[in-house]
């Protein structure tokens, strides 16, 4: 019975000493930056073979009957643990959910209509829903640049992503499209960004 207490006991001390370790925040690889992990894939692989044209406001122009598809989603961040991306060091993410993950939602509705006429509603015809390691992501609620340039840029060690695409593999008649995108974010205020679309011939 002794013996047994004593196993007992070592057992525990060994778990008090392990579990803090466990616990604590991810240490950046030794080799920086890291590549980003994609799971089930990465949006490169998901995104439909056309011309992306991102409804997030705006105007844009397309020719009659070219390919291409509206792109619109959502990411975000479960902690608030990243590093800068050219230097390594901790940095603070700007938009995270603090592990909020119950908040980590969002409802879109999009409609789309033609020369002022009636707004007809658009279903995404294809999605992504991916987890990454070590995201690599624009850490600034200032304009986006390119990819990499810019001082913004971090890498998180995990980030949730949805992508929802409405593709137009034949194209659009031509003529001046208006397209709304309406959002209602878990815990947040509904708001409506618009997209002017002008389809030229070619």
């Amino acid at each position: 019975m002794k013996k047994t207490f004593m196993v007992v006991l070592t057992m525990l001390a060994l778990t008090a000493a392990i579990l803090p370790v466990a616990l604590c925040a991810q240490a950046p690889p030794t080799e920086w930056p890291p590549e980003e992990e994609w799971h089930p894939m990465s949006p490169g692989e998901a995104r439909p073979d056309m011309l992306l044209v991102a409804i997030y406001g705006g105007e844009c122009s397309l020719t009659a009957g070219e390919p291409f598809y509206f792109f619109y989603g959502w990411s975000f961040l479960p902690t608030n643990e990243a590093y800068d991306f050219k230097t390594g060091q901790p940095v603070i993410a700007c938009a995270n959910l603090q592990d909020r993950t119950d908040s980590a939602n969002c409802r879109y509705t999009v409609t789309m209509q033609k020369d002022g006429g009636d707004a007809l509603p658009l279903e995404p015809t294809s999605s992504l829903t991916a987890g990454c390691r070590w995201n690599r992501f624009w850490n600034s609620f200032l304009p986006r640049p390119p990819r990499y340039e810019g001082d913004y840029w971090a890498v998180a060690p995990r980030a949730v992503v949805h992508e929802y695409y409405i593709e137009f593999p034949g194209g659009l008649d031509r003529g001046d499209y208006l397209v709304r995108l309406h959002a209602e974010p878990s815990g947040g205020v509904p708001f409506d960004v618009y997209t002017a679309v002008h389809v030229t011939d070619p």
